[in-house]
């Protein structure tokens, strides 16, 4: 398999080399989507100029030769070929974010982890709001993309810290609502103002425990 390295900056208008093709014996099998279905998101593949080449006699092609016959030679291939297309989906992704995104924005597309989440500041809001709706139709395919995947990635964010309170037994629940975690955070500040901090942990943790 080949691929070509480039700027990644979105479809290739191109149809006669755009996306990873197959190839069995120097014949094409199926055509420049065939590899599309191995992708997370099938666009990414018309990001891509590549080949694929078979030289294992287990793949057999079909009559239209627009496929491979399924046998285990096939699912052996379709595996390879989809943990390829992760690791192109992440060389587009990273290039795409280095060149378009500011440091605030791609530390928040990057964000794993909810430990991760609470170790960001984003308390100063105002980069957000850079681009408006007309601004967006108008940008390549590469900013588009990575500015939805901000945008995605900063609603989770802002839901997650919603959920969040000063209180673990609360927010290790993911079945409490928004609402629920608030009263049971109000609940138990008054417990710690009445209670010393021993029996206000043990009330605490019998009440979240209920939940």
């Amino acid at each position: 398999m080949w691929y070509a390295s480039t700027i990644f900056y979105g479809t290739i208008i191109d149809s006669t080399v755009k996306g990873l093709r197959i190839r069995q014996g120097n014949i094409l099998i199926g055509d420049n989507t065939t590899c599309s279905q191995f992708f997370k998101e099938e666009r990414f593949n018309g990001w891509v100029i590549g080949e694929i080449h078979i030289i294992n006699n287990g793949l057999i092609a079909n009559s239209r030769r627009d496929n491979f016959e399924q046998n285990e030679f096939y699912f052996q291939l379709t595996d390879k070929i989809k943990k390829c297309a992760v690791q192109i989906t992440k060389e587009l992704r990273r290039l795409s974010y280095d060149r378009s995104l500011s440091n605030e924005k791609k530390a928040i597309v990057e964000v794993e982890t909810i430990d991760d989440i609470n170790a960001l500041c984003i308390e100063d809001m105002d980069f957000i709001c850079e681009s408006d709706e007309f601004t967006l139709m108008n940008l390549s395919d590469s900013k588009l993309e990575v500015e939805n995947d901000f945008i995605d990635k900063l609603s989770i964010i802002l839901n997650q810290k919603n959920k969040q309170t000063k209180y673990t037994a609360i927010n290790i629940n993911d079945k409490l609502t928004i609402e629920q975690r608030k009263v049971l955070e109000r609940v138990f500040d008054l417990i710690c103002q009445e209670y010393n901090e021993k029996e206000a942990i043990s009330f605490i943790n019998t009440i979240a425990n209920k939940f």
